[in-house]
């Protein structure tokens, strides 16, 4: 678990990185010329108040230092960056949002730090020039992710920011099956994780995947505020070389022929999504063919098209009497097919169903009564989640309502006439657990 936070903590630094030295250079002159402070967009009255009160008191504290231009000779990166931080937090409080930003842009390459983070999107986010709220969006993300602030309003302003911010932006998601990939959002291809995301401004944008010996990608977006946008690049699997043949002649001895088979260097998240066919098998439980629960196994198979896949399955199950005194046991079988839409690890299925169910006599019944067959139509709708044990073996439980045209009864036919035993629902209700191979 701690490697996982350590892992996400990176992967938002190199996403906050990529705004504070990559965009913000193209963006704070812009700023200084045309932006000015949104008076609609401006921080909760209080907040703000708190906020610029508590920095001014931590810039009162600190001695004066020279500027972010000048280091003092032999000065290390720590001090440099109290230096700069005091620096920006004196600026922030006077409201010289430029400075501060300059001088916190200046710290945060020495070191992430969240507070920082959280300082400097502020002072951004006072702007209104629409290039600079993606950056503002990121770092002050950062910093309500960690929690930083020195006070609780401090807290309360990092977070009512960020919430005006992501009224302005988009949160795009990006994700590839090939680490190697690279990826352009606009400002050129840059090596990124297969998996990061981003803020994105209002409107429609464009990301391209390039991967070498592959045909570049492309997907669009519309962002209209607000909204978490995902996108997948898939690459199919490369190319492999054609086989060649080596003869190899040694004198007095007869040729030998040495063919030489290519090994496939695909990615091994590519190598996986080739797996059209899983099966499912396991345990399930069925109510409403008796009084009783019944008991069984359940099988199906599923071939994958992209999300949606084509289903195929059966179960039977059984219950045990007595039924209504009556020393009757019962035993269902239900086939059906259908289509099935998986999204991750969360699938939805409906499909149509023969359903039989036979009632089975425990001990001898008359030679002049009958129990008769019940054969039924239906059809239902499920659901099930999977857990992942690796990339071809999960763990799956789920269940499913089957509808029925007419009631589920049980009678006894005779010479006499016909005498109803037991009268169940026109539904059957089935859970199963089970293992899922070929994922």
């Amino acid at each position: 678990m701690h490697h996982g936070k350590r892992s996400a903590r990176l992967h938002v630094c190199q996403a906050a990185r990529f705004f504070s030295c990559d965009r913000l250079p193209s963006v704070l002159g812009p700023i200084v010329v045309r932006s000015f402070v949104r008076a609609r967009a401006a921080l909760s009255p209080f907040a703000a108040i708190f906020a610029l009160l508590a920095l001014a008191c931590v810039a009162r504290a600190d001695e004066p230092a020279p500027s972010t231009s000048a280091a003092s000779n032999g000065e290390t990166d720590d001090a440099r960056f109290g230096r700069l931080k005091a620096e920006g937090d004196r600026a922030l409080a006077e409201k010289r949002l430029m400075d501060a930003i300059k001088a916190y842009k200046a710290a945060r390459e020495i070191r992430e730090d969240p507070l920082i983070a959280g300082r400097m999107g502020l002072a951004i986010s006072y702007f209104d020039d629409p290039r600079a709220f993606e950056a503002a969006a990121m770092m002050l993300y950062h910093a309500v992710r960690d929690a930083a602030g020195v006070s609780t309003q401090e807290k309360d302003a990092f977070f009512a920011a960020y919430k005006r911010m992501r009224k302005l932006v988009c949160k795009l998601a990006i994700s590839t099956n090939d680490a190697n990939a690279r990826i352009d959002l606009g400002e050129g291809f840059k090596p990124r994780y297969s998996d990061f995301f981003t803020f994105v401004k209002r409107g429609k944008g464009e990301a391209i995947a390039k991967l070498d010996g592959r045909e570049d990608i492309r997907k669009t977006w519309d962002c209209t505020g607000d909204q978490d946008i995902e996108i997948k690049f898939e690459f199919p699997p490369a190319e492999t070389a054609p086989a060649k043949t080596i003869t190899v002649v040694e004198k007095g001895k007869e040729a030998v022929k040495i063919v030489h088979v290519p090994i496939s260097v695909e990615n091994p998240i590519t190598t996986s999504s080739k797996n059209r066919l899983s099966i499912l098998f396991g345990p399930n439980v069925v109510f409403g063919v008796a009084p009783s629960p019944a008991y069984g196994l359940s099988i199906s198979g599923a071939y994958k098209l992209g999300n949606w896949s084509a289903m195929l399955g059966a179960r039977g199950a059984y219950a045990f009497g007595p039924i209504e005194g009556n020393t009757i046991d019962a035993f269902s079988f239900t086939g059906m097919v259908g289509p099935c839409y998986r999204e991750r690890w969360f699938s939805v299925y409906v499909f149509g169903s023969m359903n039989i169910v036979k009632w089975i006599p425990t001990t001898p019944i008359p030679v002049d009564f009958n129990i008769p067959l019940r054969v039924m139509p239906g059809i239902g709708i499920g659901a099930r989640g999977t857990y992942s044990l690796s990339n071809k073996i999960g763990l799956y439980g789920g269940g499913d309502v089957t509808i029925l045209p007419s009631d589920v009864e049980l009678e006894l036919t005779s010479q006499d006439g016909l005498a109803q035993v037991w009268n169940g629902a026109q539904f059957l209700l089935s859970v199963s657990l089970g293992l899922e191979l070929g994922r």
